[in-house]
């Protein structure tokens, strides 16, 4: 394991986000790609479709995200620690629990959809009501 204590700080935290760099810019190219591909032989409907779930994806995606770096902190501790054991297991603690959430959120995601839908839609209008009265 790399030791990321020691060393040139800058070095080490550039040479530490670059994963995390390319991830993003996976992730935006997908974003992107998905749109140009819907765009094109869905038709604008169903971009603008898209375009509208973009938001209920943010939610999942950032609670997702959150809890995953929440796990990762009790395994940093541990390699702080120098417990390489305790390395491990906080690690596969962290995959099943990660397995077990994917599992749930997608179950949840596929059930409650429609009513995000429906509670986006009436916070846009009512959002929009508010600004026209105003």
């Amino acid at each position: 394991m790399k030791e990321l204590t020691h060393g040139n700080p800058i070095k080490l935290i550039l040479l530490f986000t670059i994963p995390l760099l390319i991830g993003n810019i996976f992730q935006q190219l997908y974003a992107t790609m998905d749109m140009v591909i819907v765009g094109k032989t869905l038709g604008k409907d169903a971009l603008a479709a898209v375009g509208s779930t973009g938001s209920i994806n943010f939610l999942i995606i950032g609670f997702a995200t959150g809890l995953t770096a929440g796990m990762s902190i009790i395994t940093a501790q541990r390699f702080g620690a120098q417990d390489y054991i305790g390395v491990k297991k906080s690690f596969a603690t962290g995959v099943i629990l990660s397995l077990i959430v994917t599992i749930v959120l997608t179950i949840l995601s596929v059930l409650l959809v429609h009513q995000c839908l429906l509670l986006c839609k009436h916070l846009k209008l009512s959002s929009m009501m508010h600004k026209h009265l105003s």
